[in-house]
């Protein structure tokens, strides 16, 4: 596109359909189901598997009572339980509350408190510290954990188990908390129908947490028209086209508003495919650069610097 064509393109003005960032993504794997959404260390899945996914995650919630407006708190990397979860959440109209993996056992109960959370999915290698975090909360939180070698392809499932998964495999240990399986097994047994999809402009679709310049930091409230208009911004500003196929290397965490909104959602709102990476650090994503050539790359100026 050249410059007098992308200024006539930005002039014009840019229509924000009145859904919600599920039934966004929805459209796409109706477009596109066979087009790969994700991949996660070579394992990829189209977006017929990721909306079947989100579908068994929302049914596996209100399986546990969870219903809209209702808070859910993920400290997830970027991991495909994470766009399960994320996603299966809007699916019901409840509240995102996204944290990040790394904060400490205090930051987890006030962000738990702040939300009023009543679940919270997590990693099994953080179950620990998210135990005793609930323990400081003003009200039960049921904890769902999730194990990277489940998601992992067959070849690197062995590998992490002996290394590092086994570790962890007699979480959960808490009375009433869930594996990952257990708890999609739920939505799995659920057949009823979801409920409609209901837009409310107004409506607190996500939790994002600020850096807390003063004091403690502030949660963050926002609806799907943000992100979807971002989606749709985005793309305008790129000056280029998303087709399904592109890929873009998803390396900023969903706790982010830049990784949720760039990496993720814009990605698969326009049928991309999300190469999705559960850790930085500057030789693998170097590696991730050489390795898989994505057609975008988005994150903070210290890491294209680097």
């Amino acid at each position: 596109m050249d410059e007098q064509d992308y200024s006539k393109r930005a002039r014009e003005h840019l229509e924000y359909p009145e859904t919600t960032m599920s039934q966004m993504v929805e459209q796409t794997a109706k477009k596109y189901p066979k087009v790969t959404a994700y991949e996660f260390y070579g394992r990829r899945t189209t977006y017929a598997g990721l909306v079947s996914s989100v579908e068994e995650a929302a049914r596996a919630l209100m399986a546990l009572g969870i219903r809209r407006n209702d808070a859910v708190t993920v400290c997830l990397p970027n991991i495909p339980q994470a766009l399960a979860i994320f996603y299966g959440i809007n699916r019901i109209g409840a509240v995102a509350n996204m944290i990040h993996p790394l904060s400490a056992q205090q930051e987890i109960s006030y962000y738990l408190n702040y939300a009023d959370s009543r679940v919270i999915v997590t990693v099994d290698m953080f179950y620990e510290k998210v135990k005793d975090a609930c323990a400081a909360v003003s009200k039960p939180v049921q904890i769902i954990i999730c194990r990277m070698q489940d998601v992992l392809p067959v070849h690197l499932k062995v590998g992490f188990t002996l290394k590092e998964g086994h570790r962890y495999l007699h979480f959960p240990d808490r009375k009433g908390d869930l594996t990952w399986k257990a708890f999609m097994k739920k939505g799995a047994a659920r057949r009823e129908e979801l409920p409609p999809y209901r837009f409310d402009r107004k409506h607190t679709a996500t939790i994002l947490y600020s850096g807390g310049t003063t004091g403690k930091p502030k949660g963050v409230c926002l609806s799907d028209l943000n992100f979807n208009a971002l989606a749709l911004q985005a793309k305008e500003a790129i000056r280029s086209e998303i087709r399904p196929g592109m890929t873009m290397l998803s390396c900023m965490p969903m706790f982010h508003g830049f990784g949720l909104g760039i990496n993720i959602h814009t990605i698969l709102v326009h049928g991309g495919c999300c190469i999705l990476m559960p850790t930085f650090s500057i030789k693998n994503y170097s590696d991730m650069m050489i390795r898989k050539r994505p057609n975008y790359l988005a994150g903070v100026p210290n890491i294209m610097s680097e």
